[in-house]
């Protein structure tokens, strides 16, 4: 991709969007930017081989400082967008959005006292968004709106890490290790964490912080075994006994009846059990080690267990699926009717095995024909789509969607994809993110045996989370 842009430091947008209108696709684009006092206009060229394609757009200026660079953004990415449409084969569904949160947009006109229909419209005319997508970001802004609305300072949410796997998933880009680094770096991991652990209980005491959710994810937290899950899970839910309690148990080649008994007495509610496909040979050429028979025997040890909140997880676009695989795995998730199911676009990312094979994502019509029947036969089982949010290299440049039974949707999903409330986040690579005063994070080092040597490092950083609950 090249860019020459004159008249504006807008460069970002111009490199997000064509990232996702056009992917990996060679293209220049040539942009130009003048501002008045009254307006701000744009004139955008894109030239691909020996296709060339020109388009303009304006909008009225505004005399406040943020207004004026929100409008600035929006004229060059318009420009950049409708000279698009002419070299694109038919419009995509989401227009001109290449953000993450599609949600957060239509949650902020709702804040600001416009209807449900009015925000939906918005939406539609100003990034030229499809309506069935923007139906979707309504439906999911709208339990953002009431969770906004229902949390107070000093309520926070805490989500902890466990970086190991018992194998690497070629599609993964997340920070995670195999089962023969837990081997090495396990104990010593665990012991950094609840170094952690006691810095953030002395911050709720001292600071006189209400938990209302915790979330452990990975990785692979099942990956421990039972009696360090219940040690760890036993520890927060003593600080927390009334937060929503979740444990992404994921990779069914780990679960035992041992390991749920061991969650559910240590206080934890859901649980995640993660197959991403029911196709056995799917699952062998992206390097788990399980088989759909495990899943559908974790799943039940999972109810045996207790557990009434089970999610699942699905990837639509897997390597060599067709359609009718999507559908089978569709149907048979949704015939164990779990509480939550999220259906993931997959996305190539650049510390992938995936990228690193040079892997082409499947076609966008063959991306849209499974997530449309997924939509369309969850939502019949009476699930409702509850946050969902975009990646960047995602085939297609569709969308995860989170689904939920009725009052079954999880508080960390919506707060942490729609950045509402405050996320305290502990482990290697955990990022904190503090939102009530505008973004500010705080990231953990990156690697296991990064953390564990730095952990006094880490723990010193927590006297700039006091100080910002000293603020409050």
């Amino acid at each position: 991709m090249r860019i020459l842009l004159e008249g504006s430091d807008a460069r970002y947008t111009l490199e997000q969007l064509a990232q996702t209108l056009f992917g990996s696709q060679e293209i220049e684009i040539q942009c130009r930017v003048r501002q008045t006092h009254k307006r701000i206009s744009a004139v955008c060229v894109l030239i691909q081989e020996d296709r060339q394609s020109r388009a303009c757009a304006w909008l009225q200026n505004s005399n406040d400082k943020y207004e004026c660079q929100h409008t600035h953004r929006l004229v060059v990415a318009r420009a950049l967008y409708r000279a698009a449409l002419q070299m694109l084969d038919s419009p995509p569904q989401w227009g001109m959005l290449s953000g993450v949160r599609p949600a957060k947009l239509i949650r902020a006109q709702l804040e600001a006292g416009h209807t449900p229909e009015q925000a939906q419209r918005w939406l539609e005319k100003t990034y030229d968004v499809q309506s069935d997508k923007a139906a979707l970001c309504v439906t999911a802004a709208k339990f953002a709106f009431s969770v906004h609305q229902d949390l107070v300072p000093r309520d926070v949410l805490l989500y902890l890490h466990i970086p190991f796997c018992p194998s690497r998933c070629s599609y993964c880009s997340f920070v995670s290790m195999s089962a023969g680094d837990y081997a090495q770096y396990g104990e010593a991991y665990i012991q950094a964490l609840m170094r952690e652990i006691f810095a953030f209980e002395t911050l709720v005491k001292t600071r006189g912080l209400r938990i209302r959710s915790v979330y452990i994810g990975g990785g692979t937290p099942a990956i421990l075994d039972a009696d360090k899950l219940y040690d760890l899970c036993a520890r927060i839910h003593v600080l927390a006994p009334a937060a929503e309690f979740t444990v992404e148990a994921g990779r069914p080649d780990v679960i035992s009846a041992q390991k749920l008994a061991a969650l559910r007495r240590a206080g934890v509610e859901r649980v995640c059990v993660n197959p991403q496909t029911l196709k056995n040979q799917t699952l062998s050429v992206i390097g788990r080690k399980h088989t759909s028979a495990d899943f559908y025997q974790a799943f039940a040890l999972a109810r045996q267990a207790g557990f009434q909140a089970i999610n699942v997880d699905l990837i639509a676009g897997l390597p060599g699926e067709t359609e009718e695989d999507f559908y089978n795995t569709i149907d048979g998730v949704t015939a164990l009717a779990p509480e939550n199911i999220t259906v993931h676009t997959l996305a190539v990312k650049r510390s992938s095995f995936l990228n690193a094979e040079a892997y082409q994502p499947a076609p966008a019509s063959r991306l849209h024909a499974m997530l449309d029947y997924a939509e369309k036969t969850i939502m019949q089982k009476g699930y409702a789509p509850y946050y969902l949010y975009r990646q960047k290299n995602m085939g297609g440049s569709f969308e995860n969607i989170g689904f939920a039974k009725p009052g079954e949707e999880c508080l960390y999903n919506i707060c942490m994809m729609e950045e509402i409330g405050d996320v305290i986040a502990l482990g290697a690579g955990a990022s904190t993110k503090l939102t009530r005063h505008g973004i500010r994070r705080r990231v953990n080092p990156k690697y296991p045996r990064e953390y564990i040597a730095g952990i006094d490092s880490v723990l010193a950083d927590f006297d700039w989370i006091e100080q910002y609950f000293y603020e409050e």
